[in-house]
């Protein structure tokens, strides 16, 4: 079993996956709202708030142990290309990361969290592998951990939001992700792409969205799937098939999650593409 807990400007958002039998089993979405701002741009205002908050979520729903995977936004990472020798050890390309991240950022490493994921070979250079380096500030993930650390759960996974999120959702195929949100909007054409876009669903135009769209999704994509918590997504679809010829249409959860049917009763449909997040912040918790 593992947690994913999404945390937001002023709520979280919880999700609860378990292993049956080789597929992910979706068993609990419940979420809390603080009345306040806890967390702006990754960073935790109130930290002892935000620990009581899940606590009592998660006394509520009786999760007392196991695992939980969390996020940090993708805005605050940093992705770099690195091809490394096919043979190099785990030691030897984390130790190239650290020499990237010493030549290119200005902060000390002591106040950043380095890791790499492996792409693949290289493709002009079949003897070297392709790794992607990956920076990050250090408190965001601090933070995290500590939070874990004090709900008593094991940290299974602390990733940039947006990487997470739209890798769970296009499922392996070419689709483009839309992400619109109270927090942050963003679009994602394909794996390691990650745009921030600066419309906002609290009351802004449909066709704002639209004009800074347009010269993102050329050429277009084969389909584009939309996220969030924003309440236009289904008018935002329509908008983008009628006058950008886009098929564009809501997220639904890849048909490798079964969703309990207490689950499937307790949420509208409505409102499963605001806990997207969460969800695939637990599935990156069983990977």
């Amino acid at each position: 079993m593992c947690a994913g807990l999404d945390i937001g400007a002023d709520r979280i958002r919880l999700a609860v996956l378990r292993r049956r039998r080789g597929r992910l089993r979706l068993e609990l979405l419940a979420e809390h709202a603080f009345g306040q701002v806890i967390c702006n741009d990754g960073r935790i205002d109130d930290f002892e708030l935000l620990a009581h908050g899940c606590r009592r979520l998660m006394r509520q729903h009786m999760i007392h142990a196991g695992a939980v995977a969390m996020a940090i936004p993708a805005a605050t990472v940093t992705l770099t290309p690195l091809v490394l020798p096919a043979s190099s050890n785990e030691l030897q390309r984390l130790a190239q990361v650290r020499a990237e991240a010493a030549a290119h950022r200005r902060q000390s490493l002591d106040e950043l969290a380095l890791d790499y994921r492996v792409l693949g070979p290289a493709p002009a250079s079949p003897a070297d592998v392709q790794v992607l380096a990956v920076t990050a500030p250090a408190m965001l993930v601090e933070d995290r951990l500590a939070l874990a650390e004090a709900l008593g759960l094991q940290a299974r996974a602390v990733v940039a939001d947006g990487w997470s999120l739209a890798t769970f959702l296009r499922d392996g195929d070419g689709a483009a992700v839309l992400h619109l949100d109270a927090a942050s909007a963003w679009l994602s054409r394909h794996a390691q792409h990650w745009q921030a876009l600066a419309w906002r669903s609290d009351g802004a135009p449909i066709t704002a969205l639209l004009e800074e769209l347009a010269p993102l999704l050329r050429p277009s994509p084969p389909r584009l799937l939309l996220s969030g918590d924003a309440a236009a997504l289904n008018p935002v679809a329509a908008a983008l098939r009628k006058y950008a010829g886009i098929p564009a249409a809501v997220a639904a959860l890849p048909p490798r999650i079964l969703v309990a049917g207490h689950v499937a009763a307790a949420i509208a449909p409505r409102r499963l593409p605001a806990f997207h997040c969460a969800v695939a912040l637990a599935g990156e918790g069983l990977m």
